[in-house]
């Protein structure tokens, strides 16, 4: 597995990847956005990426933020998926497959709904 940690918003680094990686069918394609980010640059990532056959998406940093309207906004404007995301600095025992109630539960943490308003 090729790791490449660079910052995608330039169009040099995206150029230097399609050089390096010959993707084809059997690779897939992640691309790696921390919730810590603003949605802008989250936006100007995938916007880079739209060249390229990426697979899903991977969400670091989940421990450090409470906030992850910016997660359903990218997935949702993009129309990408998301594979996994990491909650912690002990990878890969801190990477999690990513699923509906998983979401939901981090989007909806904090937020305690008894009936009253």
């Amino acid at each position: 597995m090729i790791q490449l940690g660079r910052n995608f918003t330039h169009d040099f680094y995206l150029k230097e990847l399609q050089k390096t990686i010959h993707l084809s069918e059997q690779a897939s394609l992640y691309v790696v956005l921390a919730l810590t980010s603003k949605y802008s640059d989250m936006v100007a990532v995938m916007n880079q990426f739209k060249q390229l056959p990426v697979y899903q998406l991977i969400f670091t940093k989940k421990d450090e933020t409470t906030s992850f309207g910016a997660l359903i906004n990218v997935c949702l404007n993009e129309k990408f998926g998301i594979a996994y995301l990491t909650n912690g600095q002990n990878v890969p025992d801190d990477v999690v497959h990513a699923n509906e109630e998983l979401i939901v539960q981090a989007v909806m943490e904090g937020i305690v709904h008894d009936g009253s308003s």
